[in-house]
């Protein structure tokens, strides 16, 4: 089938009013033409992600690792939305793999780094030098001592094993192409560096970073990466790539509730944090205080976590009665309940480094409304005018 030129494409979507702004979701340029500057100074650093990326974060979570699936070599796999996580021999006793919150974040310190280096247009393999004091502190981990060093280091060891075990197969949207990928392998290797014996030298795969420079990029609040609670780190995970969605922070005509992008509902908060579900919870001991408010208002107030202050709420940010704020643990009350984000830390840097991509679709919207109200003029015009005997 022949491809359709740019110039009626876009004559297409304007008359059938198709959305193809493909790169309104997150931040579309290379980190050097969104503008270092931009993030200087401040928590958050760009970052490559997919749903391949995100998966393996995902599947990191308690939740989702009582899903793992065994095939009858040993090795595992675990399915979200057009990604499969596949780990080599993951259920192999000798090997004693483990998945831990650790994975996930050794993962988005090498996606930053492969950022930096990845060149979109030629593609070639990119080598990482992990230190493991310097991985240690980016983490928050005390390893001042032996014993705690020991610790760490077996840890990060085994975060290592289960990555270079990884491969992802893949089925996504990237630039408005479906792509499909079969068995990307996240490392090529990794191996003792031989001039320092706490450095780790880690050859990303060839094929994840073709992967890779197909997806978008964002900003990373690093903090994220010290917070210790597993719920918690997943929560802001996803709370980060949320609110740096540029779609998300583009109001309706008139809009004075707040922007998508700084409320959501407890179902989404649940779902982040991979706690018990509403109907988990009703179905069992109805313990919903303790088993979703109080938790969830303990990751809210992460210290390491991106918001700054918040609040209960209804939809369309509606503010509780005091009846409602006394019964927040009540079936009825939790269920309709949304989370309002009034401040984010570091806030200016994140919109600095969001906003442009915003400003392209609000730009793109005011576009097509100024045709569309061209359009119906025109054909007001030509209209037959009525006889002035009838």
């Amino acid at each position: 089938m022949a491809e359709l030129s740019p110039d009626l494409l876009e004559k297409l979507s304007q008359d059938l009013e198709l959305d193809l702004d493909r790169s309104s979701i997150y931040l579309e340029e290379g980190p050097k033409e969104a503008g270092k500057d931009l993030l200087k100074g401040s928590s958050y650093s760009y970052m490559l992600h997919g749903k391949g990326t995100e998966a393996i974060i995902k599947a990191t979570a308690t939740r989702s690792k009582k899903e793992i699936q065994q095939y009858h070599t040993g090795s595992a796999y675990i399915d979200f939305e057009g990604v499969r996580v596949n780990i080599d021999e993951y259920f192999l006793p000798k090997l004693n793999l483990k998945l831990t919150p650790l994975t996930g974040k050794l993962l988005q310190l090498m996606l930053i780094g492969a950022t930096g280096l990845l060149n979109r247009a030629a593609v070639t393999e990119i080598s990482l030098n992990l230190n493991l004091m310097e991985v240690a502190n980016a983490l928050g981990r005390n390893v001042e001592n032996r014993n705690t060093k020991s610790k760490f280091k077996r840890e990060f060891f085994n975060a290592l094993e289960v990555l270079s075990r990884i491969n992802l197969q893949i089925e996504e949207t990237l630039g408005g192409k479906p792509i499909t990928i079969g068995k990307a392998h996240l490392l090529s290797s990794f191996m003792p560096s031989s001039t320092d014996k706490d450095t780790t030298e880690v050859i990303l795969g060839l094929k994840f970073l073709e992967y890779l420079s197909k997806t978008h990029l964002k900003a990373f609040n690093t903090n994220i990466l010290k917070i210790v609670e597993a719920s918690s780190y997943q929560f802001h995970t996803a709370y980060n790539n949320y609110v740096t969605i540029a779609k998300n922070h583009v109001p309706n005509e008139g809009q004075v509730t707040p922007v998508k992008a700084r409320i959501f509902s407890i179902e989404t908060a649940i779902k982040w944090a991979t706690l018990p579900t509403i109907e988990d919870v009703k179905n069992s001991d109805r313990r919903y205080t303790q088993r979703i408010i109080e938790p969830l208002e303990k990751i809210l107030d992460d210290e390491y976590g991106m918001i700054e202050k918040w609040e209960w709420c209804k939809a369309k940010s509606e503010k509780l009665t005091d009846k409602e704020k006394a019964n927040l643990g009540s079936y009825d009350v939790i269920q309709d309940l949304f989370i309002k984000v009034i401040a984010i830390k570091e806030e200016e840097p994140l919109l600095n480094a969001v906003y442009p991509a915003t400003g392209r679709i609000i730009e793109a919207k005011e576009k097509k409304a100024k045709q569309r109200a061209k359009r119906v003029a025109k054909a007001e015009a030509v209209q037959p005018k009525p006889a002035k005997d009838e």
